[in-house]
This record gives C-alpha cells, structure tokens and sequence, in this order.
C-alpha cells in the first residue's frame, strides 16, 4: 500500500487568494568561479533538503534553519544549517537533479551522460549507484509517483526504465529526438517531448500509445510570429505531470517508530497496586495507523489542468489530461521561459524566464499562473540570470538558481481575509469537493465559528459585519449568478442576494456592498437587525441594481456629455460613506454615488492603480501603484471639493500591506516588506519589524496576524499567531513613564503630539498623584470630565480617597471599593457603584443596612437591570421585594410564569386594584377557573362571565349568569353558533367544536350529521362519510352518558321529569336518538362487503350485501342491488340475482337505454341460469327453532331479524357473541379476535376482544 499523502502545503488556492507577490530575503553564494552558473535547484518536500548544481561538476545538498512560519525568527538572519558538497561529477556540468520523495533518493546527470544515485545514510548523502552511457546527454530522468520505477531519457532517443534497486524493466530506441520525459499519474505511460516541439505517449511495454496535438503550436498571436526567427524549432523546456507528493518511507517509519516509545512508555509499571500487590499499567491502546488515502488534502477540482507543457518561446499548454481536447494556452509576451514548477497543490505554476529579444539577458523574471493559466503574480529580479526555480513544500518559500548563487524567496499570498471587532475571518478550502470553510476567530476569547460555503468566490468586511459571495451550483436553475450573504461576527446570516456580476472585486460599509468586474458592478443595500438612525435618509433597504460602467455618465450641469473614456475597465475599488470609487486600467478613478449608482465626476490620476482605500473620515485616500507590475509606491490625496489633490508620496517602497488608523484621519500604517512604516501626511517615521498582515492600527498600536501560519492548520486557529506591536512613539513614552521619567514623557509628547501619549500620561501622572501634570496632560485631550476629576483630588486630605477615586476614574471598581471601606466611606463606594450602574454591588453593600428605603431602591435598580436583560424571573423577585406590584405582575406575565402569578393573585385582598389586571392575564392565557376567580373576587360578574364565554366553558358560564340573576347562556351560545356556522365545512366544524366544548352533546351530533350528509352528496370516499356518522353516533352516546350520570346525582328525583330522554326534545333530535348508528353501519357494511369482494370472500360479500338493503337512506339504491345481483350470481343463488335485477330495472336513476340493457343482460342470464336460488343447508332459528335459508336476513315464521357481525357481516345465529362497551353492536366472538379495536366505533380505550 502507498504512503499517505504529504500535506504539507498551506491551505490555499486560486479562490482563496486574490494575487500572488514574491521577495528575495536571503542569497548564498555556492562558492563557484567567476562567471560559473548553476543550473538548477531542487525542493525536497518531506524533509527541506535543497539541492541545486551547474558547472564543474558543483552539486551541494543544503538545508536551511528557519520555520517559513516562526513570526518570531528574522528571515534575513537564515543561516545552512546543512551544505554538503557532492563530490562524483568531475568536471562536467550537473544538468539534472530529481528528489525520490517516497524513498529519499537524490538522482542527478551531467553533461558526460553520468548518472549518479545518491542516498541518505547517517545524515550525509553518499553515492549508491552510478550509470554512465557516454553516447548522448540525458534530457530527463523522473521517478514515477511512489518512487518504484525510474525512467532515464537521453537526446538521441534512448530510453531506459528501471526499477529502485536498479533492474532494467526495458529499453527502447526511439526514432526521435527527445528533450524531455515525464511518468504519467498512474506510473503505467510514460510522456516524451521531442526536439521539434512534439509530445508523444508510450505504454508500460515501451510501444508508441498517443500523439498530443500541440494546439498551442496551431495558433500564435502576431508578436510572436514576428519574434520567431527563421527555421526557428518550438524547444520544449518542460514538461509536467502535477501529482501529490507522498510522504516518504522514512518519515513514516520514524512516526511509527515514534508511536512504538510511547507505547513502551506505557507498558511500564507504574507503580504496585495496593490490594493484589500486582504493577499496575495504564488501559492499552491500539495502534492507529496513518491515512493511507491516495488524493491530497485539498481536493482538485475535475476541471482544473494538471498537465503542462512549456515551449522556450513564452508558450504554455495545460491540460486536464493527456487526451483532453480543450486544452489552456498560455502566452507570455517577449519572455524565454527557463523553467516552470507547480505548486505543491497543483493549484499554481511558477514560470522562471527572461527577456526574450536579448541575446545575453542580465534581467530575469518570475511569472505566477493559476493551474486555469490566469496570471496571477510577478517577481523580477535584476543583474541576473535565472536558471532554475523550486516551491519549498509549505508553498510559502521559493528556492531560485541564478548565476552562482541560491536565492530563497518569500511567497506571499494576498489571501482573502478581514478583520471584524475582536474576530479574524479567513478561507480554507475542505476535504469535500468546492467546499470552503469561512472560519470566524474570535482572538480575543479564542472561539471559532466555521462556516461552510459552496463555490466560494470573494469576501468583504467592515466594522461588525461583512459579505460572503459564492457562485451558484452548476445545477442550480440559475447556475450564472452569484450569491452575496451579509454575516455577523460569528457567522451567522443575515440578509442575501443574487447578482449577475462576477465579484473580481467587493466591498461593503455600513449600509451597502459593491460587487464589481471589469466593466459591471452591482450596489446592494442590505438590512442590519439594528437601525442606525444616522444613515436612515440613505439608506435603501433590500434593494439591489447593476449597472454598466459605460451606461452610468451623467450629462453634465450644462448639459454636455462628460468624456470619462468609458472603453476602459476597473482594476480596483473602495467604498466610503455615501459614494464608492473605481480605479480603471488606464488611469483615472471615478466618484459614484451609493444610492443610484451614477457616476459624478471622476480623478485625473495615472496608471497603474494596484489598490486604494479610504481613511476613517472618507476624506483622505491612500493609493498602492504598481510599479512593472509590482506594487512599489503609495500615495496620499485628500478630497478638496471637486478636486483630489495629492499631499504625500512614498515611492520605491514595496508595498505589502497598508492599514489606516481606525480613530485618526491623518494615521496611516503600511509595510515595505516587513519594516512597518508610520505616515501622518507630512513625513514618514520607521518602525520595527512587523511578520504578518495588518489587522489594525489604533492607538499607536499596530495587531498582525500571520495567515501563513494559521493556514498550516486551519481548523486550529491560536492566539500566537497574532502580534501586537506598539510604534517608537508609544514605546518610548511608556519605557519614560516605567523609568518614572514624568517630565521626560511629557517633552517627547510636546514634540510628537498624539492623543493616546496624553492618555498614557495622564493616567500615570494620576497614579502618581502628580496633578500639575495630569491636569496639563487633560487640557491637551480637551478631557474637561478629567480636569474636574482632579478639582475634586486637590479638595481631598485623604491620600487613600484620592487613590481610590482614582481607581474608579481607571473602571478599577473593586480596587476602589476596597480603599473606600477601608477609609470607612462606604457610602462613596455605593456612590461610585450607582453612577455606573452596578445595581448588584450596591445592593450587596447596603443589605445589611437598617435604611429599609435605600433597599428598596436597591431592589427596583436591580429589577429593572433584569427586566432589560429580559431575565423576568429575577426582575419579578427583586420587584416584589420592593414593592412594586404592578411591575412584579407585568414581568411574571412577560415570562410566562402564570403558575407563580395565580400564588400571587391569592396572596392579594379581594379589593385589589390588580386583580382585574390579572384575570385579564389569566383570559389570555386561557386558564378560566384563576381568571373567573380574580373577577368574582373583583366584583365583576360581567367580566367572569365574557371570559367563561370566550373560552367556551358553558357549564361555568351558566352557574355565573344563574347566580348573579344575568341573560340566558343557553341564548347566547346559539347566537354564537349560528355566527360561526356557514357553508363551508370549516365553519361547521368550528360551530360543532363549539357545542362539543360546551356539553351540548346532541346539538354537536345533530351538525356532524348535516356535515356527512352534504359530503354525501360530494360524492366523498365512504371512509370519511363513516367517521363522520361515527363522530355523531358518539356524542350521541355521550349525551346518554351525562343523563345517566345525573340520574346518579338526583337522588330524590327532582329533575325527573327534565332527565327524561325524550323530554323537550325537537322532532329532528328524537329521530337522532332513535337512528344513532345507522349511518355509521351504512357505511361500514359498504366498505366490508367491497373488502370480501376484493379478497375474493364472495359468499361473505353477498351475505354483508344483503344487509344494505335495509339502508337505502343512506346508500344509492343502484349501488346496493348492483353489488348483491353480482356477489349473488357468482355463488349462483339466481333467486337473489333475480330479485336484484328486478330491483334495478324498476329504479327511476336509469335511462330507458340502460334498461333495456339490463332486461337483456337478465334475459340472457337467466335464459341459460334459471332465477332459483340452490337448495342448501338449513339454519334453525334463534327464536322459534324454524328453519331457515342462511342468506335469509330474518325469520319467515316469527319475523325476528337476527343481528349482524361488525367484523365479518356474517347473521349471528348463536347466543354466543362479543358486545361493544361504546356502540354496542355485536361480533362473533372468533372475528373480533383479529382486532385491537371495534371495527365499527374504533373504540380502542374499553375495548376488550374476551
């Protein structure tokens, strides 16, 4: 199995960045001669071996000693701490090195055809085997992906392949020139580039596979084909294959290894155990071994190119696979290309050339491509040739071969990231395929908030808020627009939309955000949950336009066309308060306006614009220009009405990042390279050292974070990744006031004003108690509170009260409670405590006071603190011991406590002035007996009353109305029946809700059955008609059970006469209570018998069939006799089929055409079938003992009519039977075995099936 992939690289990629920029921070000279050059240099990722060599046979193995992310180490301080001179090359020149990761193999070539393998033994690296051809120089030597096999390719076509000890697997003349060779992924095709430009493909066995159109070579630009010389041949320099590196061998060995001590150091006794007097050892553990997956870390989109193939000439070809037949082209105008790496990631190509119209280049360059051939970064470097470039494996270093020296770069990235209050947000991308994670590091309490997003594409941030923009799913119905997520400072979503423009560039203030692209952006204004008053005449709410950068010029005062040369795109923007501004290419920067996107007026300012930013006034801007394609001057300008006028520049500075400060217009931080610079407009003040981005610059403080540091393990933010750095004039103020040097600090703040030196020094002078000083220090901040706080100081004698006023002046609370007490002035410390409102203090100093007024109030600062923070419950307690009922009573109903407000409505007086209050509350709530309870208590009859009424609670409301002589309830709810009974049967199932609340069972009953009987006549399923028979047949019953039950109570017979079931009874009512369950049956048999038809049960179909007949008010007559003519004729009892038949023709439903149809069907039926039903087995009667037919529903002889089963619809011919508690029907005892429930009533509490 291969080694787990090597994960070494940071976490970033072409969506997470923004560009590219590279320096140069230490050179080491390879002790060559004069004019001797070296030709290459070579990263090794697993364990930062470099190795590098060119002529007379130079090759060196270094290792350098710093940690691309130690914020604390000086990279230009970096020393080797390993150069080891390799001796076996003679005098040829070393043209080839290649690293076998896997195995820690070092192979190099040289001018003579020597090929020496070199391998790593008691940290030196010492030969292991040499090959020497002496008839062609090597062009190629590459180690497939998990460094098994080897292949070796020489000018003259010969190829050999072999494996790691050694072993020729084969070998090949080919008919071709080659220049160059590379292993495809899977180590199975070996890729060759010839000397004429081609690029052919091999298998495994050495047979000609593929030929790789060069569609590159198909089309060229004009400056191209005019820079060609004459019979000029297409020389190939790279060709690559990016595939994840694999940690080597080694490394995994030492971690296994690693693990093993521990291991060990487990299995050691720890001591004897005290009750069996065995040594005792910790709980095992098992070994868990290393991923062994073979795809990276950061997963490779399938679109992304990973084969590249570089011509001498500027131009590149990728490709997503060998075979792919759309390939990128990429050409970089007049540059001749020396060499080209991919990142380790596979996501950037570093691209190392120089001038190409020069014969003897002394100017060389680096380009930096996204794998999707976007340029993306560039790096020149003068007075020297560059030769050979490599990635370090974090991606963050680049080693550079030029002339006789080794250059370590600095990559640096312009990552995606911002600063929100107190919290860090940046982009990784995850394990899952287009998958990124926005995480929100909050440094400050160190809590992490990811969050995940889809396709992501850029992010903007201001204050406590910011934009997060992703592309929408391929999928998606609108796969081309964009989606912008307005998120707090942990993530959370809280306004969205969709936009058409590609966000190449987005910012975002307090009430709006900018999306825009080349020549198109989008103003969208967003809603905050909070309301800023300040920006309410400008601020559009969840709206959002686009507009076109040629389309949005405004004519002029007079009427003219303003010529703002439209043709041109944007290449960066930034936002203020009311207007955002846009740099084009060309030159220029255009003011529009935020709230209908038009453009104003516009800067004469000159090319090239890398970016601006506004100052925290808006009123000051700071530009970042490029200088040959590197940002290398920034500028100042201030707005002066219609004009942008230029008050400071900083050229030959290579700008990497700048930062405003966030209270002073006038401040402004920016890096050249790492040294930290200071401007205030007028001059320029160098700072120390700052290793990182800038996150903010406010009071003479400057914060960087290191990104890169962070990114080497994303999910896993620390604080030590941050630094804070304070500015000379802040240090030195402070090492003054440490060395007690007071009159000192104040000269160098005379000298260098700024706000936050008087602060510092007005708080020491006031520790110090030196006032004359404090109050001079006060009257330069214009701090009249501070300038009264020492008229009080000087008024006091006590020095522990000064101190302590002191402390309470610096928010030192606690402190200055102590030295009030201990000066026995509590009262100032309760003093002290009210002004700042700590309630909770206060009360904790007066509560064993004997002053029962200061508590209260004590009481009531602390309630009303909780009720703010909405924590009713405190508020409630602390308000009740204050005595404030009515505010004790609004909070227990604002926290939902009606348990502990019904204790305090029986604690109150009857003529409580808040009992009304509360039997309002209790209403609202819906508990009736507590409301019922404050109104009668009350005096309020009426209101008790209403309530019973509004929550339906009858009984109650006709025991109030007859004990208080009020109208007839009985009245009033018909009244309110009738309004919420209609036509629809919503409003009939209310009404019927109604009376079943009020206990009117039979009113209730009456409304279900009206409501079956018009969706009878809609033709609904009969499972609903049935439960809507049940419901009513079971109110019903219910109505019975109550005059049962007050029969009970009326012992002496009283209400006789009332509680006889028919008494004042309507006619309607008296049919209910007689046909209670007639429809429920109805339907219920209906349903039974269609059931034994679709079981195939047809005897018990026709049986169950029979029984409709008596239920034709109910059921269509044409469905009845149908379903029984059939059942019948199918067990041929004709007789009944006869009967049926007879019972349908004579039906008025039919047409006359349908019943001649019918005649003719029984004509032929009967004809060959005649209508006799078969003699069969006798039943005895029940009754008489008369013998009967079986399908015969009642006695000829003494007219019973036997009972039907509700489980089968079989007669019940037996005195043996299963009885229902609830509707009383009956079953045969061995059906109603197959139930959990009646089947008729669906009866499941008092069922029982024995």
């Amino acid at each position: 199995m291969a080694p787990p992939v090597l994960n070494s690289m940071a976490n970033y990629n072409e969506k997470t960045i923004s560009k590219i920029h590279m320096c140069v921070f230490r050179k080491f000279n390879m002790s060559l001669p004069d004019n001797a050059q070296l030709h290459f240099s070579e990263w090794n990722y697993n364990n930062n071996y470099i190795t590098c060599g060119g002529a007379l046979g130079t090759l060196k193995v270094v290792k350098i000693g710093l940690d691309p992310v130690d914020t604390k180490q000086n990279p230009a301080t970096a020393s080797l701490i390993v150069n080891q001179t390799l001796e076996g090359h003679q005098s040829a020149t070393v043209l080839i090195a290649t690293w076998n990761e896997n195995h820690q193999k070092l192979t190099t070539s040289d001018t003579s055809g020597l090929i020496i393998v070199w391998g790593l033994f008691n940290e030196q690296w010492v030969e292991e085997m040499i090959n020497n051809r002496n008839k062609s120089v090597v062009v190629g030597i590459v180690w497939n992906q998990d460094g098994t096999k080897i292949a070796i390719a020489y000018a003259d076509g010969n190829v050999i392949v072999g494996t790691l000890e050694g072993n020729r697997i084969w070998n090949k003349e080919l008919d071709m020139q080659l220049a160059a060779c590379e292993w495809a992924p899977d180590g199975e095709m070996l890729i060759f580039g010839t000397a004429d430009g081609k690029v052919v493909v091999f298998d495994e066995t050495g047979s000609h596979f593929l030929d790789i159109p060069m569609h590159c070579l198909e089309t060229e630009d004009l400056e191209q084909a005019l820079a060609k010389k004459e019979n000029q041949r297409e020389e190939i320099v790279v060709i690559k294959y990016w595939s994840p590196t694999l940690k080597s061998k080694a490394v995994m060995e030492e971690m296994e290894k690693e693990w093993e001590k521990e291991m060990a150091k487990e299995r050691e006794p720890q001591g004897t155990a005290v009750f069996n007097n065995y040594p005792t050892q910790k709980p095992h553990r098992e070994y868990v071994e290393p991923d062994k997956s073979s795809e990276p870390h950061q997963p490779i989109p399938p679109d992304r190119p990973r084969f590249m193939v570089a011509y001498q000439r500027g131009i590149l070809q990728l490709m997503r696979s060998i075979q792919d037949p759309e390939p990128v082209v990429v050409r970089l105008p007049n540059v001749k290309i020396t060499g080209a790496k991919w990142s380790p990631n596979g996501a950037f190509i570093a691209i190392s050339g120089t001038d190409l119209d020069k014969e003897e280049p002394r100017h060389s360059h680096i380009h930096f491509l996204s794998a999707y051939g976007h340029k993306i970064g560039f790096f020149q470097h003068f007075e020297t040739r560059i030769t050979g470039i490599c990635w370090e494996g974090t991606g963050l270093r680049m080693s550079i071969a030029a002339d006789g020296n080794l250059f370590i770069g600095h990559v640096r990235p312009e990552f995606k990231w911002g600063a929100l209050v107190d919290a860090i947000v940046y982009v990784f991308q995850r394990e899952e395929l287009s998958q990124y994670t926005v995480m929100f590091y909050d440094h400050k309490t160190d809590e992490k908030h990811p969050k995940t997003v889809t396709y992501f594409e850029n992010m903007a941030f201001f204050h406590d808020h910011c934009v997060i923009v992703s592309r929408q799913d391929d999928q998606s119905p609108n796969p081309n627009q964009y989606y912008c997520q307005l998120c707090n400072s942990i993530g959370t979503s809280i306004d969205h939309n969709f936009t058409t423009i590609p966000p190449k560039f987005l910012c975002v203030n307090g009430m709006c955000a900018v999306v825009a692209n080349k020549d198109r952006y989008c103003i969208w204004h967003f809603v905050l949950p909070k309301y800023n008053s300040v920006q309410a005449g400008i601020h559009i709410p969840g709206k959002a336009a686009e507009y076109n950068l040629e389309e949005q010029q405004r004519p002029g005062e007079y009427g003219g066309k303003r010529s703002f040369g439209s043709k041109d795109e944007i290449c960066a923007i930034c936002i203020g308060d009311t207007f955002f501004l846009m740099a084009l290419l060309s030159g220029g920067i255009f003011y529009a306006n935020l709230s209908d996107g038009s453009i104003i007026k516009s800067f004469p300012i000159s090319a090239t614009i890398d970016s601006m930013r506004l100052n925290c006034k808006y009123n000051r801007l700071a530009i970042v220009k490029l200088v040959e394609q590197v940002p290398f001057s920034i500028l100042l300008y201030e707005f002066d009405g219609e004009q942008l006028t230029k008050i400071y520049a900083c050229e030959k500075k290579d700008i990497w990042d700048y930062k405003w400060d966030t209270n002073e217009e006038n401040m402004l931080a920016f890096k050249d390279k790492h040294k930290l610079f200071i401007c205030d407009g007028t001059s320029l003040l160098e700072q120390s050292n700052v290793y990182g981005n800038i996150v903010s610059f406010k009071n003479l403080t400057v914060t960087a974070v290191s990104l890169e540091k962070i990114l080497m393990n994303p999910e896993i933010p620390t604080k030590n990744a941050l630094q804070e750095v304070l500015i000379k004039a802040k240090q030195e103020v402070t090492n003054l006031l440490n060395s007690m040097k007071l009159d000192e600090a104040i000269d160098y703040a005379e000298r260098t004003p700024h706000s936050e030196l008087w602060t510092m020094i007005a708080q020491y002078a006031l520790f110090k108690q030196e006032f004359d000083s404090a109050e001079h220090a006060f009257v330069k901040l214009g701090d009249y509170a501070g300038v009264q706080l020492l008229k009080r100081l000087r008024l006091m004698t006590s020095r522990e009260l000064r101190n302590a006023e002191v402390m309470a002046y610096q928010d030192k609370y606690e402190e200055a409670k102590q030295l009030f007490l201990q000066c026995d002035r509590k009262d100032l410390a309760v003093e002290m405590f009210k002004k700042v409102g700590d309630s909770k203090a206060v009360y904790d100093l007066i509560k064993n006071d004997p002053d029962e007024h200061a508590k209260k109030e004590a009481f009531r600062d602390l309630a009303e603190t909780a009720a703010e923070l909405m924590d009713y419950d405190d508020a409630a307690k602390w308000y009740g011991q204050s005595g404030d009922t009515g505010e004790q009573i609004d909070c227990l109903i604002r926290g939902n406590m009606f348990g502990e407000l019904e204790v305090l409505a029986r604690a109150l007086p009857d003529d409580s002035d808040f009992m009304e209050v509360m039997g309002d509350a209790f209403t609202s709530r819906g508990m009736c007996d507590q409301a019922v309870e404050c109104y009668l208590r009350k005096s309020l009859p009426q209101k008790a009353l209403k309530a019973c009424m509004e929550l339906n609670q009858w009984q109650k409301a006709q025991f109030i109305a007859d004990a208080n002589h009020m109208e007839n309830v009985d009245g009033l709810l018909g009244k309110y029946a009738i309004e919420m009974k209609g036509e629809s049967d919503e409003k009939s199932l209310n009404a019927l809700a109604l009376y079943m609340r009020a206990g009117r069972h039979l009113d209730a009953a009456k409304i279900a059955f009206d409501i079956a009987k018009d969706r009878r006549d809609k033709y609904v399923p009969y499972e609903e008609l049935k439960q809507c028979y049940v419901l009513g047949a079971i109110l019903v019953e219910n109505h019975r059970q109550t005059i049962k039950e007050l029969r009970k109570i009326d012992k002496h017979n009283v209400l006789e006469d009332a509680l006889d079931d028919e008494s004042g009874l309507t006619v309607e009512q008296s049919r209910i209570l007689e046909n209670t369950w007639r429809g429920a049956e109805a339907y219920h048999f209906m349903m039974l018998a269609q059931q034994h038809f679709f079981e195939h049960r047809i005897e018990d179909a026709l049986q169950t069939s029979l029984t409709l007949s008596d239920y034709e008010e109910f059921l269509d007559p044409a469905e009845i006799y149908s379903m029984i003519a059939l059942a019948a004729a199918n067990v041929k009892q004709f007789g009944i089929c006869s009967k049926a038949m007879m019972r349908l023709e004579a039906l008025d439903d039919f047409e006359e055409a349908e019943k001649d149809e019918m005649r003719n069907l029984s004509f032929r039926l009967f004809s060959k079938h005649p209508p006799v039903n078969p003699n069969s087995a006798k039943v005895p009667c029940t009754a008489c003992d008369a013998m009967i037919d079986p399908f015969d529903m009642q006695c000829k002889e003494c007219q019973t009519k036997f009972p039907v089963c509700i489980a089968s619809g079989r007669l019940i011919l037996d005195n043996i039977f299963w009885l229902c508690p609830r509707c009383k029907h009956r079953a045969h005892q061995h059906e109603i075995m197959k139930y959990s429930y009646c089947p008729l009533c669906h009866d499941m509490e008092s069922f029982r099936p024995t």
